[in-house]
């Protein structure tokens, strides 16, 4: 499958003519990936969710947003299989598994995105959740504030990192790091074990 839009960055979420364009030309399933979202980001990616037929099959959305999860869930639970993204996925890797167990069960999450073996293995434990692993960059760190535009995401963008990852290397850093949209990765790690039933190959 294709995955479509960003989960690191709300300037790259498509409008739903977009969504249904790239639909029609990737001749196989497409995932809507979305990133952390502002209000009129929310907005946006819900216009693409009322836009999807509900008798065309569920869209998969990688979701990142607390809110686009509840709004999800709720709204649109006939249309939408919800993923949770690797943003979201390391703030939750710390909750209690009583909470995640119920969170996951609630709003109908199957799905985890991952790109660290020790993500896999801390939600293997939850029986309902398939993975998906990404194996071209380890994501290190992401940023509202964009290091190709030197503004805010949101603002005005000339979407400059479409041009491909940026290199970054220093005697200051540990390791060579990767610009790609608005975060920071290292170099991708193999997966492991658990229940990675897809490979992502690229962001």
């Amino acid at each position: 499958m294709v995955y479509f839009g960003s989960e690191f960055c709300q300037n790259l979420l498509p409008t739903p003519a977009q969504f249904k364009r790239a639909r029609a030309l990737a001749g196989r399933p497409v995932a809507l990936a979305t990133p952390l979202l502002t209000g009129n980001a929310l907005a946006a990616v819900e216009a693409v969710l009322r836009a999807h037929p509900a008798g065309q099959g569920r869209l998969e959305v990688v979701a990142n947003d607390f809110g686009l999860i509840h709004l999800a869930a709720g709204k649109y639970a006939d249309r939408v299989s919800l993923s949770v993204g690797r943003v979201l996925a390391g703030y939750l890797k710390s909750s209690p598994n009583p909470f995640l167990a119920k969170f996951f069960r609630e709003h109908g999450i199957s799905r985890l995105e991952a790109d660290r073996p020790e993500t896999v293995e801390r939600f293997s434990r939850f029986g309902r959740l398939s993975f998906s692993y990404h194996a071209a960059y380890t994501c290190a760190g992401v940023t509202r504030f964009c290091p190709w535009e030197k503004l805010w995401t949101g603002e005005r963008c000339r979407y400059s990192c479409q041009r491909g990852a940026r290199k970054l290397e220093s005697r200051l850093l540990p390791e060579t790091l990767y610009l790609v949209n608005a975060a920071y990765f290292t170099a991708g790690v193999k997966p492991g074990g658990g229940r990675i039933d897809r490979l992502v190959g690229a962001l």
